[in-house]
């Protein structure tokens, strides 16, 4: 699932009854305000989000037991 920032405010236009084409500056500059702070308080909630994170693969050779793993390194996701 997508969402991006116009599908988000014609779902708050819809909601407050109020095509944006009809929003003063207070309102739009509200909306958009409301907007950023949702979209701040669910990446920053605390939960660890899969695609915030940097992906790296790597390749295992037989007989070697060490490897270098980039240094922004955290777990293993399997």
């Amino acid at each position: 699932m997508s969402i991006d920032y116009a599908t988000i405010k014609e779902e708050v236009a819809y909601y407050i009854g109020t095509p944006e084409s009809a929003w003063d500056s207070v309102t739009a500059q509200a909306v958009g305000q409301a907007i950023r702070t949702g979209i701040d308080r669910v990446i920053h909630s605390g939960h660890q989000w899969t695609w915030m994170r940097p992906r790296w693969a790597m390749s295992t050779a037989a007989d070697q037991r060490r490897y270098q793993l980039p240094r922004d390194f955290e777990q293993f996701v399997s």
